[in-house]
């Protein structure tokens, strides 16, 4: 597995896969996490993958401008932007038609 993360470190679509069974190899099995690191160099290896795609992805992003003072670059303007989807939620973040809360 490592070999084929080797061979074929511009193939986007077969790292991804190679990764994904990496995982289900060493998810519950210590020995195998600790072989694939240090007797195959994987840790490094994936180490560097992430780094060049990482570094692609910043390349080709859009540039977008800062997000607004006290704001992270997740959140947005609405009121109920932490709501989640399909909540009932009111701009105070209670449900529409409770009874207020004790503030």
């Amino acid at each position: 597995m490592v070999g084929a993360l080797k061979a074929h470190h511009s193939s986007q679509q077969l790292i991804v896969r190679v990764c994904f069974v990496l995982g289900n190899l060493t998810a519950s099995n210590q020995a195998n996490r600790e072989r694939i690191a240090r007797q195959f160099g994987g840790l490094d290896l994936l180490l560097s993958i992430l780094e060049d795609y990482t570094a692609t992805l910043v390349k080709d992003a859009p540039s977008a401008p800062p997000p607004a003072r006290g704001q992270t670059a997740l959140s947005s303007n609405t009121p109920n932007a932490a709501a989640p989807a399909g909540s009932e939620l009111g701009a105070k973040g209670e449900a529409e038609g409770a009874p207020p809360q004790g503030d």
